[in-house]
């Protein structure tokens, strides 16, 4: 093994690593029994669950920001603890927006930018494994930047074209994709 090479390390240590609950079920009855004994193993590895306590939620801060309205509200997770969440609240100008605009704002943000995104990414983790497969997360910006052309009209600037370009090479080169010949180097 190559001590320099970090990939090499790491790969030797998770070969090495044996572990407990592998699953070696071949019917669908050992895989419920397996199924059974590891989520007691689980249960047990986690502790005891915190005591149950009231919410409690408290608003602190209202700030009224002309179409929108941001509210600071803390509430109890434990006996002995607050946990802030913000919330905002779109809610003076909403309705006026198009019908057939928040369908398609609808359905962008809960089928594709969920169900869609989220199977297709699987999907590329299963083929590419993990670390080549989370390279595609980068694609994000270049993507809306593209898609923008077709659904808003705009188009991206000279800086932003740059930007889509260096983003997708950089993706394509760390998803392992091939070099051309005369950029491998022959060992010269």
């Amino acid at each position: 093994m190559n001590a320099l090479n970090p990939y090499a390390a790491a790969n030797a240590m998770t070969q090495a690593i044996q572990p407990r609950l592998k699953c070696t079920a071949t019917t669908v009855e050992e895989w419920k029994a397996w199924r059974r004994s590891f989520r007691r193993a689980l249960v047990s590895n986690l502790g005891k669950n915190p005591p149950s306590v009231p919410l409690d939620p408290e608003i602190t801060e209202t700030v009224d920001g002309g179409d929108h309205i941001r509210q600071r509200v803390l509430f109890n997770t434990t006996p002995f603890d607050t946990v802030p969440a913000y919330l905002l609240i779109a809610g003076k100008h909403m309705m006026d927006a198009p019908m057939a605009d928040v369908a398609v704002q609808a359905l962008y943000q809960g089928l594709l930018t969920t169900v869609v995104s989220l199977t297709l990414f699987g999907r590329a983790v299963a083929i590419l494994g993990a670390s080549s497969g989370a390279a595609f997360g980068a694609l994000v910006p270049a993507m809306a930047a593209l898609l923008a052309i077709p659904l808003l009209g705009e188009f991206p600037s000279h800086a932003d074209w740059i930007g889509i370009a260096a983003i997708s090479i950089g993706v394509y080169l760390a998803s392992g994709g091939p070099l051309p010949d005369r950029l491998r180097g022959s060992g010269r």
